[in-house]
């Protein structure tokens, strides 16, 4: 632009800025409005204020605004606590570590007495100012110690000890730069200050810094390789920040210099207990029991251990002796409710309604489910189905305690479609697990509704292509419903599947086999059902095998021992259809083989 249209102004009003807040705005008033003391400081109290609007603003997203409100003020008073803390110096603090010991209490304030008199003979060096601070501090009179290591700061501005002392007063006070930077100094004047890495690790673990805690405890195990305790204390924090490689191996350093360290042998058997390596875990507490026979805790993991091993009278020991130790571990109760359930059933039920009665949160879920079966087992339907329904309440994600209350139903109450409901609940929760697909298949079959429960068992065998025992079921129902080829077919799949045993009964192969007429296979399988079973109606069946190949001198054979075992010791045949059948086949037999001279005598018994 032309210079004859500019409007000249004065290089004064040129140079001026205009102030960055307005005039309207009046400090003061709107600091008092916001809570800000005559006496805080402006920076503490506008540090309060950022941290107060972050925490507001910045919170999880599933907090209510009453949760944000609350954790807004929370944050607040606790800031403000610790900025009085840090203010606040008391001249006296009650010295604990005197408690019942007065000679040394006296002995500290003669000392005191003794430094006095050389101070006021003229010799006032930071030597006798750091010592007697010291001993100020020992006895809780915190003001006069920090005066007079001052003092001696003043005097000696290079006394590490005096440093040291005074920043356990700054950490009582809670002024943890001041402590910081009077260790950061110790550290400089004397790398060696292994207390000082060590101090200074505690510091920043309380912070929550763990980077930092880490990093001070490698520093203090360069110059003290052999200190169990900070190996720990490196360890617990390895273990915060979920490195349980790192924490295992600190842990195994511990006890590698303190053998006799039960919270590391302790952490350390919890960890392969937790990763089911059970001889380590097992040696680690069986130390711990040795050291300390009334550790509780470790005696409630062993018999644990004892139950994976199937060692059960044992378990009951140690489960026993935690119980008498800590008559409020509710793990020990569960546990020892379990093992007993079946051959203490009253004592089972006494220990599982304790542990419920100790913990009745989510952490106890299967105490509930436990007690829920063992009623079930007595017979006690209504308190069953409370106990599963209390399971439910606790965890609605749980599909077991779906499935026993619909068995219930099913099975003892004759509540057929309220345990379709029971079921279909459970298959919402987990799609995937097919028992609850095969009780709804039963339970639609008892209310006639084939065609439902073929459609359930289609489902699991979707989820389960290769259970043999699916499709035979297929074909149970499919042979109600009248539809033979299908079921024709359902048997013949099962025959053809590619596996050494079809993964049902040998009973179950047997017929399988007999019906796809493999009478060999089939035999086979008969055959080893009776050893494992000798009863009169396996033996039946194997004759009528036999029958089916055309070996009638075998299915004699079978059908006698049937014989003699219906029979029993007094060799006495009952009046009964079994008999009656039996002696039919026989005479099958032997006119078969054109005997009929045996054939009379059969019709005549």
């Amino acid at each position: 632009m032309h210079k004859k249209y500019s409007i000249k102004v004065s290089r004064a009003i040129q140079l001026y800025r205009n102030p960055s807040l307005p005039y309207l705005l009046n400090f003061e008033t709107f600091a008092q409005k916001q809570g800000k003391g005559s006496e805080d400081s402006d920076y503490l109290w506008a540090r309060l204020v950022w941290n107060k609007w972050f925490e507001e603003r910045f919170v999880s997203k599933n907090k209510s605004d009453e949760d944000k409100q609350m954790l807004g003020k929370h944050l607040l008073t606790q800031e403000i606590e610790d900025v009085t803390k840090e203010r606040e110096l008391p001249n006296y603090v009650n010295p604990f570590l005197f408690d019942g010991k007065k000679e040394e209490l006296e002995q500290c304030e003669q000392e005191i007495e003794r430094i006095t008199q050389e101070i006021n003979k003229g010799c006032a060096t930071a030597f006798n100012y750091c010592r007697r601070g010291a001993i100020y501090r020992k006895i809780g009179k915190m003001q006069s110690a920090l005066d007079d290591l001052e003092k001696a700061i003043h005097l000696e501005p290079f006394l590490a000890n005096a440093y040291w002392h005074r920043h356990l007063i700054f950490v009582y006070q809670n002024k943890i730069i001041p402590a910081l930077e009077d260790l950061n100094f110790i550290i400089k004047c004397n790398v060696n200050y292994t207390d000082a890495y060590l101090s200074r690790a505690e510091i920043y673990r309380k912070q929550g810094n763990n980077h930092l805690t880490k990093y001070n405890f490698s520093l203090a195990l360069r110059y003290r390789p052999t200190d169990p305790e900070v190996y720990f204390k490196r360890g617990e924090v390895h273990e915060e920040e979920g490195e349980l490689l790192l924490a295992m191996e600190d842990y195994s350093k511990c006890l590698y210099y303190d053998p006799q360290r039960i919270d590391a042998r302790m952490k350390h058997g919890i960890y392969y207990f937790n990763k089911s390596n059970w001889s380590i875990a097992m040696h680690d507490f069986t130390m711990v029991i040795k050291k300390d026979p009334k550790h509780a805790e470790a005696r409630t993991y062993r018999g644990r251990i004892y139950i994976k091993q199937e060692q059960y009278k044992n378990a009951a020991e140690d489960l026993a002796a935690a119980i008498h130790l800590n008559p409020r571990n509710w793990i020990a109760f569960y546990y020892r409710g379990c093992i007993l359930r079946k051959i203490d059933p009253k004592q089972s039920l006494q220990d599982l309604s304790v542990s419920v009665l100790l913990n009745h949160k989510y952490d106890n879920i299967c105490a509930y489910l436990h007690r829920g079966i063992l009623y079930a087992e007595l017979r006690q339907w209504p308190l069953a189905i409370c106990d599963f329904e209390n399971a439910i309440a606790l965890d609605r994600n749980f599909t077991t305690p779906y499935i026993n209350i619909g068995l219930i139903m099913m099975l003892h109450s004759d509540l057929y479609f309220d345990a379709i409901v029971r079921f279909t609940e459970a298959i919402r929760v987990d799609p995937l697990d097919i028992r609850p697909y095969l009780c709804r298949a039963q339970a639609y079959q008892k209310v006639h509704d084939l065609k439902n429960s073929v459609k359930d068992i289609n489902r699991a065998i979707h989820l389960h292509p290769n259970l043999p025992y699916l499709i035979l079921t297929r074909g149970q129902y499919l042979l109600q419903m009248k539809h033979f080829k299908l079921a024709s077919f359902c048997i013949h799949q099962v025959a053809e599947m590619d596996k050494g045993s079809l993964g049902c009964s040998l009973v179950q192969e047997a017929l399988v086999q007999s019906f796809c007429q493999n009478y060999n296979k089939a035999i086979e399988c008969a055959i080893a059902a009776t050893r494992n079973q000798p009863e009169p109606a396996i033996y039946c069946l194997l004759g009528k095998i036999q029958m089916k190949a055309k070996k009638f001198k075998d299915a004699l054979s079978s059908f006698n021992e049937a014989l003699l075992l219906l029979g029993g010791i007094e060799k006495y045949l009952p009046n009964t259809f079994e008999t009656a059948e039996l002696y039919f086949l026989m005479g099958e037999c032997y006119m078969e083989q054109v005997f009929l001279l045996e054939v009379f005598i059969l019709t005549l018994t």
